[in-house]
Formats: C-alpha cells, sequence, structure tokens
C-alpha cells in the first residue's frame, strides 16, 4: 500500500527462480486495441466506481501535460519544448500512453498486474521478460530475492527524451 504520491513498486515476497511465471493474464481480460480505442474504453470504465482494476490506477499519472509551467520552462531549446498541448492532462490517454504494453505496431494493450512494473533501465539486470500468447505471461528473467523490486525493461530502444515523452519520466541511466 502506498499513501499519497509515494512511490509504487512490486516486491517479491519470497525467491523467485529465473524462468518461473510471475503473473499470467488471459488476453481477453485486458483492454487491447489501437491506442485511442482503449483510451476511450478506459476512460468509461474510470467513471464506474465499481471497477476494481480502476480503483488501482493512479489518479494522477506522469506526463508532460501534468508540468507546472515553471516545470516546462525546463524543457526550452529541446525537441520536446512544442510537444505539449494546452488544456487539461487526459487521465485515460495519459495512463494508456505510460501504462500499456505494446504487443505489435499499432496495437496496444492495458494488462492489470503487469502495467504496476516500474522500469528497469538504469539497473544492473531486468528482472521480467513478457511473452505473449493466449496470455501475457511476465516470467522471470534471472532469480529475484525475497525483498527485491520486480521490474520490466520497458523500451529498449527509444532515447532519454523518448521517455520522458512518453512515460513521463527519464531513466537515470
Amino acid at each position: 500500500p502506498c499513501d499519497g504520491d509515494a512511490e509504487r513498486s512490486v516486491v517479491a515476497l519470497q525467491d523467485i527462480k529465473a524462468g518461473e511465471i510471475l503473473i499470467r493474464v488471459p488476453v481477453a481480460g485486458c483492454l487491447r486495441g489501437r491506442g485511442d480505442a482503449v483510451a476511450t474504453e478506459l476512460a468509461a470504465r474510470l467513471h464506474k466506481s465499481s471497477d476494481p482494476y480502476v480503483a488501482t490506477l493512479p489518479a494522477n499519472p506522469p506526463g508532460l501535460e501534468t508540468w507546472t509551467p515553471a516545470e516546462r520552462v525546463l524543457l526550452r531549446g529541446t525537441r520536446l519544448e512544442h510537444c505539449l498541448k494546452g488544456g487539461d492532462a487526459d487521465r485515460a490517454a495519459l495512463l494508456v500512453r505510460t501504462r500499456c504494453v505494446r504487443v505489435s505496431e499499432d496495437q496496444v494493450a492495458m494488462v492489470p498486474g503487469i502495467d504496476a512494473l516500474n522500469d528497469a533501465s538504469g539497473r544492473a539486470a531486468p528482472g521480467t521478460t513478457l511473452k505473449i500468447g493466449a496470455c501475457f505471461e511476465m516470467v522471470a528473467e534471472r532469480d529475484i530475492g525475497q525483498g527485491e523490486e520486480v521490474t520490466h525493461s520497458y523500451d529498449d530502444v527509444i532515447d532519454a527524451a523518448d521517455y520522458l515523452e512518453r512515460y513521463g519520466f527519464a531513466p537515470s541511466s
């Protein structure tokens, strides 16, 4: 459990062996499709207080759209300076952009549980691999010790500015 804006993470409650399946979620149980369609479906669910998955999603997801004017000054002179659109941040769109996994060139999916893993960038070794078939399976890449944070590498092929634009943070290394 987290209070307020505390960082959320997934921590191993016991030792996990390399190759062990950490979570298996049927594809049919996920929001999946083009990003805009997933955001539309998620927006409808955000207004239903009885949706247990939605209750786990952050109220204020990270994103450049949520930056204050003083914080946006930090983007001056970068390629991200003009990427911000005016107006209020769209929570559903931010959640889709920052929490979905890419399943194909034009398809994403919001996968309960898997979307809670923090990024592995800047760490010695990633903790997990995502396998997609009839289910989304998160598999341990290496042994993970009890009490260790379980992480996933969000995207290895983009630079820090892309991370900042896409996920609302830049990797530490």
